[in-house]
């Protein structure tokens, strides 16, 4: 039904992608992200999901501001790459 892509402030561009049985394509495609502006996103057609399907989640970061070594967490500062998916059973 649609998506939640999640990354913090350091967090530049977000793709999740498919292949398997049912096709391959993007799911979604987030080309300038900005922490201030996340949000759900919804299909206007539901996508239908093989279990054999393979999603392949990719972030990119600039961390170039940044002294210290960024690491994995759920601090603002900390950094994540992770999308929640709205599925329903059909």
């Amino acid at each position: 039904m649609g998506l939640f892509p999640h990354m913090h402030t350091l967090g530049r561009t977000l793709e999740l992608g498919r292949t398997g049985p049912s096709g391959a394509g993007c799911l979604v495609r987030v080309p300038r992200w900005d922490f201030h502006w996340q949000r759900l996103y919804f299909y206007d057609q539901p996508v239908r999901l093989d279990p054999a399907d393979l999603l392949t989640l990719r972030c990119s970061y600039d961390t170039r501001s940044r002294d210290e070594v960024t690491r994995w967490g759920e601090g603002t500062q900390d950094e994540m790459c992770v999308a929640g998916l709205l599925v329903v059973d059909p």
